[in-house]
């Protein structure tokens, strides 16, 4: 999926990387908080405002970042292995191999994400708190805690891949003792959840004039329907691949 990604650093033990796509989002969030800064404090210097919005984007991308680093942290400690972090244009997303043997490992590793996020929000408007009123600081402050607020609870839907789908997964995989039917039933609400954030998105660019809102809204909705479908096919490919040795393959006359 990521093949055109550049390897940045590691962070406990994990390789962190961003993809190309990454580049598209970044220059998005920066080019949209500069001219929100230099609209909400004209009075400051046009390369404070830019710098601010430098700033801003990089703490948001960080907290994405400590949002995959918990899923990562949570899965290594539960004995799987985990290849690495990449950010991308729809976020960042942990390179994890394998699933988990338990229902309740499954949800430890996809709720930690959005607490950790909540604990990054909180953290953020307290700061704010702290900062002179009405400061650009103060401002970027406040925008931080409520986009990981957002960003909680947009992946707390239970959808499939998103984390509350994994945790949605969880509890049918408990009830039920089978993991491809609970793995079904997330992906189809990952599905629906993607076609209704298409249908929306759709609305927006034909009926209001928030064009890049609904072709954006649209394209998660695209990658949650993508991924979705992706995640039963693997599942299905390892259970069918689970049935057979090397040696049902082979040719034995040659």
């Amino acid at each position: 999926m990521f093949s055109n990604k550049i390897r940045l650093f590691k962070l406990f033990g994990f390789e962190v990387s961003i993809d190309a796509s990454w580049l598209i989002i970044a220059f998005l969030i920066v080019f949209s908080l500069g001219h929100q800064f230099l609209r909400l404090f004209p009075e400051l210097p046009a390369w404070n405002a830019w710098l601010g919005a430098l700033a801003t984007g990089l703490l948001f991308f960080l907290s994405i970042l400590l949002h995959e680093m918990s899923h990562s942290l949570v899965a290594r400690g539960l004995g799987i292995t985990v290849q690495g972090i990449t950010l991308f244009v729809f976020g960042g997303i942990s390179r994890i191999r394998g699933e988990p043997e338990r229902p309740r490992d499954e949800f430890w590793m996809a709720i930690v994400g959005p607490l950790t996020s909540v604990l990054l929000g909180a953290l953020f408007l307290l700061a704010g708190r702290t900062l002179p009123d009405g400061s650009l600081a103060q401002v970027a402050a406040g925008r931080l805690g409520v986009i990981n607020f957002l960003l909680a609870g947009f992946n707390l839907l239970p959808g499939y891949p998103l984390d509350g789908g994994r945790v949605f997964r969880a509890g049918v995989w408990w009830l039920t003792r089978d993991l491809r039917k609970a793995t079904r039933w997330a992906a189809f609400l990952g599905m629906a959840i993607g076609g209704g954030l298409i249908v929306w998105g759709a609305f927006l660019v034909f009926a209001t004039p928030n064009l890049v809102s609904g072709l954006w809204l649209g394209l998660i909705g695209w990658f949650l329907i993508s991924a979705a479908q992706r995640s039963v096919q693997s599942l299905e490919v390892r259970e069918l691949l689970l049935r057979y040795r090397a040696r049902d393959a082979m040719r034995t006359q040659c």
